[in-house]
């Protein structure tokens, strides 16, 4: 039977919820029930209520009760549908990697299809249910190149090995004490040059120049190397999203991606 959100009660039917569903619809994709339906539309209104929405390029909601895998691999913000490949995990808090061969290939290249993602003023936003530490360097979400030499903003690869979380920077690691991977909000925001901001239990800032946006897909569960993917991780994702910086807006990012 096809479902669509007219059952949803308070606001009404967000515009761009409609769209999702829609989408998924064209794609053969089964909806979720009513229940999960009524959850979506209000996280969307709350989150565009915070001008959240208007920030994103992307936008991946893993997290819910849908019977139908593939309506998580929808980027609500462009309509499109990410691929997965390996063993991905499912489940109601969201996509788990498993260190072997398990990835999501977003199909979002900031170099290409950055509008908010800009090399100057961007963020990267994940929402981690089952944080796994791993005593080798594993990549949540990354890409980049070496065409020569590493070209590409402190903000593309979040690493986390050992008892602390890296950013990969345009010529190298640069250390952040103090910020574990964690379960919860994490975020990557720059707004300079210069200036990356690392917010996950605590905002830490480091000074770090930009150099240029790789052209490459972002990928999760592991990172993108010219297009392989490699150094794969183990742990749960519920939502992540890119796009502009938003560093004025962590409270309210937590209090909705929950």
């Amino acid at each position: 039977m096809r479902r669509f959100a007219a059952t949803i009660r308070g606001q009404g039917v967000d515009p761009d919820y409609q769209a999702v569903l829609d989408f998924a619809v064209s794609q053969g994709i089964t909806l979720p029930n009513g229940t999960q339906q009524n959850i979506d539309n209000q996280l969307l209104i709350d989150y565009k209520s915070e001008g959240l929405w208007n920030l994103d390029d992307v936008f991946f909601k893993f997290k819910g009760d849908y019977s139908d895998n593939s309506f998580r691999l929808i980027d609500w913000k462009r309509l499109i549908l990410a691929d997965d490949f390996g063993a991905v995990g499912y489940s109601n808090q969201g996509i788990a990697g498993n260190k072997t061969n398990a990835y999501i290939d977003t199909k979002y290249n900031p170099n290409i299809d950055g509008v908010k993602f800009t090399l100057n003023d961007n963020a990267i936003t994940h929402f981690e249910f089952n944080y796994q530490l791993d005593s080798q360097p594993k990549y949540i979400y990354g890409c980049y190149n070496e065409l020569p030499i590493e070209i590409q903003t402190a903000l593309i690869n979040n690493r986390v090995g050992g008892t602390n979380a890296n950013i990969y920077a345009s010529n190298g690691y640069v250390l952040i004490l103090n910020a574990l991977g964690r379960n919860g909000i994490n975020i990557l925001n720059r707004t300079s040059n210069t200036i990356v901001n690392y917010v996950s239990n605590v905002v830490n800032e480091v000074n770090h120049n930009s150099i240029a946006i790789p052209s490459e897909n972002m990928y999760l569960l592991c990172r993108s190397k010219d297009g392989v993917p490699n150094n794969y991780s183990k742990g749960t994702m519920s939502y992540f999203t890119m796009g502009a910086s938003r560093l004025n807006k962590v409270t309210e990012i937590e209090n909705i991606l929950i």
